[in-house]
């Protein structure tokens, strides 16, 4: 393609050149101002009827468009400003019939080609002298499709405003419109609307004369048939519109009988060459014999019409010996008559097998011009062309906005070859001025010192060329390059998948292995056990007084609790799961209690019933008060087959750009979501809420850290198979959830979105949760990783009076066997408990999973007092039990373990939910008026997932997503800083971590707006409208 901002073969002085430079000048240094001074100076001096110097035939202006020239050597803001401005026709052609449009497609300038899109005035259907239009000339998929796209979008709106003008009788707007270039070259007045007519049918149907005759004189079909086959003369009741249409019809079209030839003749412009361009020539369409045809006739048989490829007033004859002839006519209703009359001859030859030639016996060769026909392909409107000779490897990175090395490159280049061009012709200016040097002509050093400066120009020239020859070479070769890392890159990560495959494949049988291994280790065991058995005695004690290095004694009041203690014998009746590691409590516990029996026997030896009854008087009513809405049983099963498609996302390329990135920027299709929020997820915590319940009952501080740890590890149990993604809330989203039976209330809300943080509080007769949910995460290909960072507080108001506050923070979270599609989820990491308020500490190690499955779901730890005396050692499982065993200091105290914690039984569930997790999204006619509009349960998308209705849940993720970017950028435009609705952020004053406090204003606002049946609206509560 050629590309020149100036014409050098123009003649123009040497004033309107140096403004021409300094116009270049501006551009190159980005300067508004300095382009504005330019543009002010350019009408200053040269003003509509100014004297033009001798040499000078043109104003600068004139010799180019400052927009052609700004769209290949100045900044995209720049550009911007000269569209703003308007004073510059957007359309203006170069010496080789290129517009600014054409330009910028061709050196890949994406945001100015949506600059030049957006114009009103822009037209993309303009041909260059080779006869491409803009888009043709793309080497990108990105910028083609876009323009295409935006073609099929203007012709849309055209259509939807043409129709209103015709409905309405607009008559000037409608021949307006129809004047505008893009509109009459794109506006196709034969499409058949959704109603199966065309406008020519409307404008017959409404009797409207001048409707019709506008649409005929701009190229409306009289013949063009509506959905039933009838013709606009066919529909018409008028008279005069009927002979109108008949007329129109055969206007220059003569057939003598049905079945005969047409014949047809007139003038019409004949495409010749670049430097003659359009010639008028006179064409006659008429039956003779082939074997007579004189030179330049064709056989209509083998002829093809091509029309419809932008300008209505033009088309194509083309026929099979590639010969093609481009003919143009006055008006888009005379090349209708010509495409109707040779589109029926065609048809004609072909089954009555004539020839139709064109006859210029009566008129000079100078003056006439017979036209072969070519062949043509079908008529597409333009949005439905296709790309052609596009490849998408390579395009697809040639425009990539963020590639801007080389569009300043290209810019630079660009404005050096101007340079050069004015620089060239400000000398040949200033050598022409110089009358002396004329007449006298030039010595020999001059005539050697112009000859230099010549030669030099040219240097300068041929070294740019060859620069940006290096340019495009080097381009294909990176291209190339690439493509072969592209190549590279799928066979790694082929092999990649097949490695994690085999790996797995190992890991699986050695781990069957070492079960095999472990359950004879156990056998023989046992069998030992019964041959050396002998009875074992557990020593108790009445006395209720225990000092404090009384292990034994303790041991005995604790363990008497459970009316039983189990002895090394009974571990067959107990033995952990054939899954667990060679560390298994079986080895390192004997015997375990059943939980539920302890607790009978703790509480009956409470001897402080008449403060808790004091207390449950004054606080337990105000907690009973939001359990209105809960009175329905739970919700023990969800109604969902999930038949998602299973799907990966390692192989649908979704997670292989995203490695060693944040997983919170990770857009994820909804079928890889769970029917849950992540607000939800949070509320699954309280799911073994019970053993908090039981460390308030307990005399000593260590004992209370146990259940309070058993609480801290029982959290992740609902984790094991949940490898789907939760919905990511909303800000401002909130949930809430009550249990009568259990006797505590929760409410979480989401505070922030970026980073994303959901602060949560629960609230019981003798206990108070609290905390924030955020996480940093990171995708390192084979798993993702999720490393909470809040910190979680629990404040027990004990019997004593005095209330104990710990804090722990969550250990991280790992999916693993994302690759093979076999993802496994594994919790990891220390956990430190504190009890501020003692001094107690308990450290819990969640081992790692071994490449052999070794410490899989396995933990250990250790409870210290206030002296750091070691008192408790707890063991097991995450995923299955708990176990506890009492410590003499540095060493275990007895060989009774005591089961703390064992997990609930988990049916199989849509999605994996647990039991809990399914009474969660429960949604009972009797809760939604106690509900604020923002509660998760009233979530669409959510709601539609888990009613199996995918497709609908995605529309709507993706409406709520751009309503909260709108809502935001709202805000932002405002000044606005969003402050949470139910909790502030404060610094907690014992351990100085930050916290999200509720403000206890929930609950209150929940009361008083359900006991009034008052509306639940977002204003009523205060709340935005999320959803």
């Amino acid at each position: 393609m050629s590309v020149n901002a100036l014409d050098l073969s123009k003649k123009v002085g040497a004033e309107e050149c140096l403004r021409t430079f300094r116009l270049l000048k501006a551009f190159r240094s980005g300067d508004i101002h300095a382009v504005d001074k330019c543009f002010d100076n350019y009408e200053k001096d040269l003003p509509e009827e100014c004297t033009r110097t001798p040499t000078s035939s043109i104003k600068a202006f004139d010799l180019f468009s400052p927009l052609i020239l700004a769209v290949q050597c100045a900044s995209a803001s720049i550009v911007e400003h000269i569209l703003h401005k308007n004073i510059f026709d957007v359309n203006h052609k170069d010496d080789y019939g290129n517009t600014a449009l054409h330009l910028a497609v061709y050196m890949c300038r994406f945001d100015v080609i949506k600059m030049l899109l957006l114009n009103a005035n822009i037209n993309d259907t303009i041909l260059n002298n080779n006869r491409k239009q803009a888009y043709e000339l793309s080497t990108s998929s990105e910028i083609h499709h876009y323009m295409i796209g935006e073609r099929a979008r203007f012709i849309e709106k055209t259509e939807e405003k043409f129709s209103q003008l015709i409905f309405f009788k607009k008559y000037d707007e409608i021949k307006k419109m129809l004047e505008i270039p893009r509109v009459s070259a794109l506006l196709d007045l034969n499409k058949v609307d959704k109603n199966g007519s065309t406008f020519l049918h409307e404008a017959v149907k409404g009797n409207d004369m001048q409707i019709l005759q506008i649409l005929l004189d701009h190229g409306a079909d009289p013949l063009k048939v509506d959905k039933n086959g009838r013709t606009p003369s066919d529909i018409a009741k008028d008279d005069l519109i009927k002979r109108k249409l008949l007329v129109s019809s055969s206007d220059g079209v003569v057939v003598t009988f049905p079945g005969e030839p047409i014949f047809m003749s007139g003038y019409m412009d004949k495409w010749t060459n670049y430097k003659s361009g359009y010639k008028k020539r006179w064409f006659v369409l008429r039956n003779d014999d082939a074997d007579t045809e004189c030179r330049g006739s064709i056989n209509m048989r083998t002829a093809r019409i091509n029309y419809g490829s932008g300008d209505k007033r033009a088309f194509e004859i083309l026929c099979c010996d590639s010969v093609k002839y481009s003919v143009k006519v006055t008006n888009p209703s005379e090349a209708r008559k010509w495409v109707w009359a040779l589109t029926n001859s065609i048809q004609w030859a072909k089954d009555e097998n004539v020839t139709i030639i064109d006859d210029t016996s009566k008129f000079s060769p100078k003056e006439r011009e017979k036209v072969p026909l070519k062949e043509s392909g079908l008529y597409l409107p333009f949005q439905y062309l296709s790309c052609n000779d596009l490849d998408d490897d390579e395009s697809s990175e040639t425009c990539d906005p963020g590639e801007s090395c080389k569009d300043n490159f290209l810019i630079t280049m660009n404005s050096f070859r101007i340079q050069l061009d004015i620089l060239s012709q400000i000398f040949d200016d200033v050598l022409s001025n110089f009358d002396s040097i004329s007449e006298k002509g030039l010595n020999s050093k001059m005539e050697s010192f112009v000859e230099a400066f010549y030669q030099s120009i040219d240097s300068l020239r041929g070294a740019l060329g060859n620069l940006d020859q290096i340019f495009l070479d080097g381009e294909k070769y990176w291209k190339r390059m690439i493509n072969k890392e592209k190549r590279m890159r799928i066979l790694w990560e082929e092999n990649m998948h097949k490695l994690a495959s085999e790996q797995e494949e190992i890991e699986k049988n050695l781990q069957n292995a070492e079960n095999e291994r472990r359950r004879a280790k156990k056998a023989l065991r046992q069998a030992k056990r019964k041959l050396n058995f002998t009875p074992k005695i557990i020593r108790s004690s009445s006395d209720g007084v225990k000092s404090e290095n009384d292990f034994e004694t303790h041991d005995s009041f604790l363990d008497l609790r459970s009316n039983r203690s189990l002895q090394n014998t009974d571990i067959e009746n107990n033995s952990l799961d054939d899954n667990d590691s060679s560390s298994s409590p079986d080895e390192f516990f004997d015997v375990t209690n059943s939980i539920e029996t302890k607790i009978d026997k703790i509480l009956t030896f409470d001897s402080t019933g008449e403060k808790i009854s004091q207390k449950k008087s004054i606080k337990e009513m105000q907690i009973e008060l939001s359990y209105h809405g809960y009175e329905d049983p739970l919700r023990l099963k969800l109604d969902l087959i999930d038949d998602r498609p299973k799907l990966s996302l390692w192989g649908m390329c979704i997670l292989k750009s995203m490695i060693g990135k944040d997983i919170t920027k990770i857009t994820l299709p909804v079928s890889f979501n769970e029917a849950t929020s992540l607000l939800q997820r949070v509320a699954e915590d309280m799911e073994y809420i019970d053993l908090i319940d039981i460390s308030v009952t307990l005399p000593e501080s260590y004992d209370r850290m146990l259940y309070v740890a058993a609480f801290a590890i029982s959290e992740y149990s609902s984790t094991i198979n949940r490898i789907a993604k939760p919905f990511n809330p909303l800000l401002g989203e909130t949930f809430e959830y009550c249990r009568p039976d259990k006797g505590y209330r929760f409410i979480v809300e989401q505070v922030s979105h970026h980073p994303p943080i959901s602060a949560a509080h629960a609230e019981s007769l003798n206990w108070e949760y609290w905390g924030e949910s955020r996480v940093s995460s990171k995708f390192y290909g084979r798993s993702f990783d999720i490393n909470p960072l809040g910190t979680w507080f629990l404040r027990l108001h004990n019997d004593s009076g005095l209330d104990e506050l710990y804090t722990w923070k969550k250990v991280t979270t790992s999916v693993i066997g994302i690759i093979t599609g076999c993802p496994t989820v594994d919790n990891f990491g220390e956990m430190l408990i504190k009890n501020h308020s003692i001094g107690d500490v308990c450290t819990i190690d969640f081992k790692k999973r071994g490449w052999r499955g070794d410490g899989a779901y396995e933990i250990k730890g250790i409870i210290t007092d206030s002296k750091g005396i070691s008192r408790w050692s707890i063991g097991g499982h995450w995923n299955d039990k708990l176990y506890a065993k009492r410590m003499n200091g540095i060493s275990v105290a007895t060989d009774t373990a005591i089961l703390l914690w064992q997990n609930h039984e988990r049916p199989p569930a849509p999605f994996n939910l647990t039991p809990f997790a399914i009474t969660l999204n429960a949604l009972p006619e009797k809760l939604k008026p106690w509900l604020p509009p923002t509660d998760t349960r009233l979530r669409p998308d959510q709601r539609a997932m888990e009613n199996g209705e995918y497709e609908f849940a995605a529309k709507e993720k993706e409406r709520l997503e751009n309503k909260q970017r709108a809502a935001r950028k709202e805000r932002e435009l405002k000044g606005e800083i969003y402050v949470p609705r139910w909790f502030e952020k404060s610094i907690n004053k014992i351990t100085g971590d930050e916290q999200w406090l509720f403000n206890g204003e929930y609950w209150k606002l929940r009361e008083i707006l359900g006991s009034n049946n008052q509306k639940s609206d977002a204003h009523s509560w205060g709340v935005m409208d999320i959803f």
